[in-house]
């Protein structure tokens, strides 16, 4: 037994044997009688590609005896029943195609019809009993393409005639053979051969074709079938015909097969004239598939679900509920990360503008609410993307979402209240500068907000709520002595030096800004410096004090130079303590520039006092211990030095 590559082989070796008898005919005056010659081959396999060489010759120099050879090879290809030897005789005819004059002659339309239907068949009736037969016929198939292809591009056969008889024809032949596993090969190697738009216009007939395969086998030719329309565009009536196909063979196939197609679908629905629309459709398929899925139909659902997300469209399909439907169905472990793809991509292009958009968005991001305190953190990002357009739909969104990240479920946990709710502050502050109306509900919030916060992490309280208390005393709103009592309440709990000179800094920062009376100012002021005194221990303290006096030196309302020069002078005073050790001369350096930065304009500050410092310093600082403070310090006398040049008052200075 030979398998179907062997049989090429033979069929080349004999195609160069038997050539020579194309010429020979050639020079014959009556080639016909060498024609009958050949036909008392005593081997029928030899004997009908003998007469094929010589039909050859014969009809290129006798073109009249066309009809009657054709007709005649017809019937003696019949006598081979081998499969395989069968359609490499139908295959060996094709040349005949190439050599015919007479292109219109029907005698010609129907050996090539015959002769392709032939081909088909012997690829059909192949012995199913040799354990390589799918292999074999899908060998076969190679040459059968051929087959087809030359039917194809046969010009005597017009595009009209391949789908009304041809077509068909070949169709019936396929789903009527009696080997079902023949079958899916064939047809498959028959939409290969035809060009997509040819595909298309027949579509309702392989349609009708694979649903009378096996189910699985009907699916797998199912997508080869959508795979091809790829590369056309489809139209509507064809595209609902390839839905609910599919959707007849959800419950036979595999999930993830089935899955894999629905991407196949999805490409096509891309390229076809209406794209967002049967889009949609795709994910109308989803709704019956089971879950759990398995990794690899998870792994298939998200390649479906990527470039929607990723897409333009992408407000469009969070709006279908299918779709909603499709992201629901991925297990937990990939619903997250899914979720976090959606909202940053949701974020960088569209604007919520509903309660009805956010809860379809709440749909496929709520997950993020369910899962850590870090991911529920991104979740309100949904806040920040929600329009201000009306006050009240806006109200309605941000007290969901607040109810989704620190409602009730999460009162007792810490860690998510101290994850969340900065977020929350932040978004009601953005709201209350775009939208004035949201103002006072922006602010009652704030404070409570705050107020919660400052017994879970004081330091935090302090940053946040010494920003919200600018931009509230910016909005007039004298609510901003709500948060400053929480701020200092919260200084008050916290222990750790670091954190409350970080807190002091907040605090410092809110004198500078706010301008909502001088009495106000200057009571914030004071209750700043009494802090920063007490925190005169160690070298860092030291320098909020510094900062104390540099602020009422500048901010033109509370202005005191009297003020500044008792802080300057405490501070020195103070950290006197310290000095003696190399390692802080740097805070002495740094009292220096700051008695340097009011002595130009505030009189109260001695010319003695400054050179008392420039003394200390001298006595103390070797260029070693620490290269930048020293270059710190020589810089500054290098400047006093320079300035004495061109300033009196400057000249009284000793350095």
């Amino acid at each position: 037994y030979s398998i179907p590559r062997d049989y090429h082989l033979i069929y080349l070796m004999i195609t160069k044997k038997v050539n020579p008898f194309i010429h020979y005919s050639k020079t014959l005056i009556n080639p016909m009688q060498l024609y009958e010659k050949v036909q008392f081959q005593m081997k029928v396999l030899i004997r009908v590609y003998e007469m094929i060489c010589v039909a050859k010759g014969i009809i290129q120099n006798k073109p009249e005896y066309q009809e009657e050879l054709l007709e005649d090879l017809l019937e003696f290809s019949k006598c081979i029943y081998s499969p395989v030897k069968s359609l490499f005789i139908h295959h060996f005819m094709l040349d005949l195609i190439s050599i015919c004059e007479k292109k219109t002659d029907r005698s010609l339309y129907r050996f090539i019809i015959t002769n392709t239907l032939e081909a088909t068949k012997a690829v059909l009736r192949h012995d199913n009993s040799h354990r390589n037969k799918v292999e074999d016929i899908i060998e076969m198939c190679y040459p059968l393409k051929e087959v087809y292809e030359a039917l194809i591009n046969c010009q005597l056969i017009s595009s009209e005639s391949l789908l009304t008889e041809i077509i068909p024809l070949l169709l019936g032949e396929i789903v009527g053979a009696s080997h079902d596993f023949s079958k899916p090969i064939v047809l498959s190697a028959l939409m290969d051969s035809l060009p997509p738009t040819l595909l298309l216009e027949g579509l309702s007939s392989f349609v009708s074709s694979i649903q009378q395969l096996e189910n699985d086998s009907a699916f797998s030719r199912l997508g080869e079938l959508i795979k091809i329309l790829t590369r056309t565009s489809v139209s509507a009536s064809d595209f609902i015909l390839l839905v609910k196909v599919i959707a007849r063979y959800c419950e036979f196939i595999e999930t993830d097969v089935f899955i894999s197609l629905l991407q196949s679908l999805y490409q096509v629905a891309r390229v076809s004239q209406s794209p967002l629309k049967f889009t949609l459709e795709v994910f109308s398929l989803i709704s019956p598939i089971p879950t759990p899925l398995n990794s690899t139909s998870t792994t298939n659902l998200w390649n479906l679900l990527r470039q929607p997300i990723d897409s333009i469209e992408l407000k469009h399909f969070i709006k279908n509920e299918n779709f909603r439907i499709a992201v629901k169905k991925l297990p937990e472990d990939r619903v997250v990360p899914v979720a976090k793809k959606i909202l940053e991509n949701y974020s960088t292009k569209f604007i919520v503008e509903s309660e009805e958009e956010m809860n379809n968005m709440l749909e496929v991001c709520g997950s993020l609410f369910n899962s850590t305190s870090e991911d529920a953190e991104k979740g309100l990002r949904m806040i920040h993307i929600t329009s201000l357009k009306d006050p009240q739909i806006f109200k309605n969104i941000f007290n969901n979402l607040a109810e989704q990240a620190i409602g009730i479920k999460w009162q007792n946990d810490k860690s998510r209240l101290n994850w969340c709710i900065p977020p929350l502050v932040f978004a009601l502050l953005k709201a209350g500068r775009i939208q004035e109306s949201l103002r006072d509900f922006s602010s009652d919030l704030i404070i409570k907000y705050c107020d919660i916060l400052k017994g879970i992490d004081a330091g935090k309280t302090v940053r946040i709520g010494s920003q919200a208390a600018v931009t509230l005393a910016e909005w007039k709103s004298m609510k901003y002595k709500d948060l400053l009592v929480i701020c200092w309440e919260a200084y008050g709990d916290i222990s750790n030096s670091i954190e409350q000179e970080k807190s002091l800094s907040a605090m410092i920062g809110i004198v500078n800004i706010i301008n909502v009376g001088i009495t106000e100012a200057i009571d914030l002021r004071t209750s700043v410096e009494l802090k920063a005194i007490g925190l005169l221990k160690t070298v860092q303290k030291c320098e909020l004090s510094c900062k104390c006096a540099s602020l009422a030196g500048c901010t033109s309302k509370i202005r005191d130079d009297k003020h500044v020069f008792e802080l300057l002078k405490n501070t020195a005073k103070m950290g006197s303590n310290v000095i003696q050790s190399i390692e802080n001369i740097h805070l002495f350096v740094l009292i220096l520039n700051y008695f340097m930065i009011h002595f130009t304009t505030n009189k109260e500050i001695p010319v003695e006092l400054i050179s008392k410092l420039i003394l200390l310093i001298k006595n103390v600082i070797i260029q070693e211990t620490d290269p930048q403070t020293y270059a710190f310090f020589m810089n500054t006398l290098l400047e006093i030095k320079i300035r004495k040049e061109f300033n009196p008052q400057y000249q009284q200075i000793q350095c």
